[in-house]
């Protein structure tokens, strides 16, 4: 099934991104590259690590470098509250599914993550559901 956006779509997430997770970042630069690394992960590209989401981002092979340089600085030097992003996520996801109806009982199931390498944290061979046997992933609950 595929994924249809429009520009309201597009603008929800632009205002979720920037408005609800970023009041958890300190600074612009933060809020922008933690929008571009989220785009990056749930976009298109079989490939999601900071390379390649920042090649998909801009047509210009400088401008790239320097756009793979500011996102592994947020991935791994910015200073932001995990918990917070995680807590106001988890607080959207509840309103938008109480908008529909009311929330009577929860399910919590794992569930597998395929990946091609071994570098992603927490990528080993494992049973997985998703793929149906034994293969590299991450597993998680949803």
């Amino acid at each position: 099934m595929a994924l249809v956006s429009d520009e309201a779509v597009g603008g929800r997430l632009q205002a979720f991104l920037y408005e609800k997770i970023g009041r958890h970042l300190g600074r612009r630069e933060q809020r922008e590259s933690f929008a571009l690394y989220a785009l990056g992960i749930v976009g298109d590209g079989e490939r999601k690590s900071v390379e390649p989401i920042a090649a998909r981002a801009t047509a210009d092979g400088e401008e790239c470098e320097r756009m793979q340089a500011r996102l592994l600085n947020f991935l791994r030097d910015s200073p932001w509250n995990d918990r917070s992003v995680r807590r106001e996520s988890a607080l959207h996801a509840v309103k938008c599914l109480e908008a529909q109806e009311p929330v009577s009982t929860w399910i919590i199931d794992d569930t597998g993550f395929p990946k091609q390498g071994k570098h992603s944290v927490g990528v080993q061979r494992q049973y997985s559901g998703t793929l149906g046997k034994i293969g590299n992933c991450r597993s998680g609950s949803v």
